[in-house]
């Protein structure tokens, strides 16, 4: 190769590199400009406060804290998420609205300061009560940026808040006086072991699983990515489609094989595991999914609305005393479980569901707490679905 084509090549290569180089600070500015400009966050005069939730449904310990947040760009800007880091809790970040006070996710305009919420729930509680625990807490903002607050103080909710653990009462199955109990208790303890092994598997309840055309339908009890529109809550075609449980299905075989004298008794065994006090309580689902295949969802209903009240006292308040039940973790959310499977099969399953017993359930949730409006708007969508379906009055 000759001499100016040696130069030339030199000359191709140093300008490629230059480029190269040119490429890679264009990317870091910014990067540098975001992290320069990241927000500025600082507690709130409101006291932060840690507490373990005694409503009967979960364990858990929630935190809950009050920031002012100030957008120092000048693009408008979002608080994506926060973090505990030790014990690893994510959390639900909400931003008071500047024009009308509402709380939700607000873009915080630029050179402007607003009130924000940071909540955090861990499915662990803490077995030692503590009046304060120290934490340190993260944000992240919409360009990526990462804020850390260190040692943040969070004062207890209650004065000397002392945790106790419940020991739920477990059947002995080789005491249980009828085989149908035994059969029950059977499935109920291996359905407990699944969730035990499995745990908290997002929009997933044990053994029940959705399958279409085949292939399984993952997180089927969960709706948190069908917010945009109530349609889309509910299949509307439920060809291909089919719900199953192999914990579930050999009992509902087992009760069509019964004569009718045992199948009262089955259905009043059922009934008896009802029960916050049993180490059923997690798996309720399972029993509330029995009966509706059953065609008794009525009697499912009856049961949580006389079984499953949590009665308050006046002793507790008097006395000053400030224990908390904690549950073992696979018997969290046994409550809450409950109306996922009932989500999952009003969008997977309607199909299971006559008109009374969709009055049933909408008169069942109605002025409940803690319940989501999507089962509602499954209800009605599902009555629109079957008075347009043609040759329907």
């Amino acid at each position: 190769m000759s001499e100016p084509e040696n130069v030339g090549s030199k000359v191709v290569a140093q300008a490629s590199q230059w480029v190269a180089l040119f490429d890679r600070v264009t990317q870091i500015v910014p990067w540098v400009y975001d992290w320069i400009h990241r927000p500025v966050i600082e507690l709130h005069p409101d006291r932060n406060t840690w507490a373990l939730d005694d409503s009967g449904n979960r364990s858990a310990i929630v935190f809950k804290s009050t920031w002012y947040v100030t957008n120092r760009s000048d693009r408008p800007l979002r608080v994506l998420a926060a973090e505990i880091k030790r014990p690893r809790i994510k959390g639900t970040v909400l931003v008071r609205s500047l024009p009308d006070g509402g709380w939700c996710e607000y873009a915080i305009p630029s050179k402007e300061t607003a009130v924000m919420t940071a909540s955090f729930v861990g499915e662990q509680p803490l077995l030692r009560p503590r009046k304060k625990i120290f934490v340190d807490v993260t944000f992240t903002d919409s360009f990526g940026q990462k804020v850390t607050k260190k040692r943040v103080a969070f004062e207890a909710h209650r004065r000397r808040e002392r945790p106790t653990e419940i020991e739920l009462r477990s059947d002995l199955i080789s005491d249980l006086p009828t085989e149908i109990e035994r059969r029950i208790a059977t499935v109920t303890r291996e359905e407990l072991a699944w969730v035990r092994n499995k745990l908290r598997d997002f929009g997933e309840l044990g053994s029940i699983e959705v399958h279409e055309r085949g292939m399984p339908v993952a997180h089927f009890a969960s709706d948190f990515a069908l917010r945009s529109r109530p349609q889309v809550a509910v299949a509307p075609d439920l060809s291909g489609i089919t719900m199953s449980s192999s914990n579930a299905d050999p009992i509902i075989e087992l009760y069509g094989r019964l004569p009718s004298s045992e199948q009262a008794q089955f259905v009043a065994a059922i009934v008896e595991r009802f029960d916050r006090a049993r180490d059923t309580f997690g798996v309720m689902y399972l029993l509330v999914y029995i009966l509706i295949r059953l065609g008794m969802l009525h009697v499912a209903l009856e049961a949580i609305e006389t079984r499953l009240v949590v009665r308050r006292t006046w002793w507790p308040r008097l006395a000053r005393d400030n224990s908390v039940a904690v549950l073992p973790p696979e018997q969290n959310h046994g409550e809450s479980r409950i109306y996922e499977l009932l989500g999952g099969m009003l969008r997977w399953s309607h199909e299971a569901f006559s008109d009374a017993d969709l009055d049933s359930i909408e008169r069942h949730l109605n002025g409940r707490s803690g319940i989501s409006p999507t089962l509602i708007d499954k209800i009605a969508v599902i009555r629109k679905l079957r008075w347009t379906k043609p040759g329907s009055r």
